[in-house]
């Protein structure tokens, strides 16, 4: 979420990106969209990850989700809840009459694409599902998370990290360009 601290760290982009969040999720008018997009901003999880997760793979004692075996060289996390998913989970777990975390009239769901296209539209917003996974990538960047951890949440390479992802960090570089000072210590350039 944007704390104060926070968000005069993200760029008004970002902003608006948490903003049009928060509008998606109020505007879900189902309990599986609302807890999808809760999961995938709370994880980065892929879709594909989100919508095969059984409560077995859920461990709410030590606060984990094991996303399992991915397929091909899409890889997947074991990952830890905050408290706020931990919260919907065990809402959800109540309510659950499949071994699906994302159910919908007591089955499993295949995909969310037309159902999440149909509430962008409704908000003003584009954005596929799977943007929701390179917003939350975006966000822990920028809030200075560290790429080997980020690579670790995502189940990519910390390379495919930084490659994609690290322009966002704050001090992308910093390191490098300071090196490159005109202006150091007992030579000072201008004076020559």
């Amino acid at each position: 979420m944007c704390a104060s601290s926070k968000a005069t760290r993200r760029s008004s982009a970002c902003r608006r990106g948490f903003n049009g969040l928060a509008k998606l999720i109020g505007a879900a008018k189902s309990h599986h969209m609302k807890l999808f997009i809760q999961i995938a901003i709370a994880t980065a999880a892929r879709s594909g990850a989100i919508l095969d997760l059984t409560w077995s793979q859920i461990d709410f004692d030590r606060k984990l989700i094991d996303f399992g075996r991915g397929w091909g060289n899409k890889r997947r996390a074991v990952v830890p809840m905050n408290d706020d998913l931990l919260e919907s989970l065990k809402i959800a777990r109540d309510l659950a009459q499949t071994d699906y975390v994302i159910e919908y009239k007591s089955m499993q769901i295949a995909s969310v694409k037309s159902g999440f296209r149909r509430l962008c539209k409704d908000c003003g917003i584009e954005a596929s599902p799977h943007v929701l996974r390179h917003t939350a990538a975006t966000w822990l960047v920028m809030d200075g998370v560290p790429l080997a951890e980020v690579a670790r949440l995502l189940g990519d390479s910390e390379r495919t990290v930084e490659k994609v992802y690290g322009k966002h960090a704050p001090d992308y570089l910093r390191r490098a360009v300071n090196s490159l000072n005109l202006i150091r210590p007992k030579t000072n350039l201008l004076q020559l």
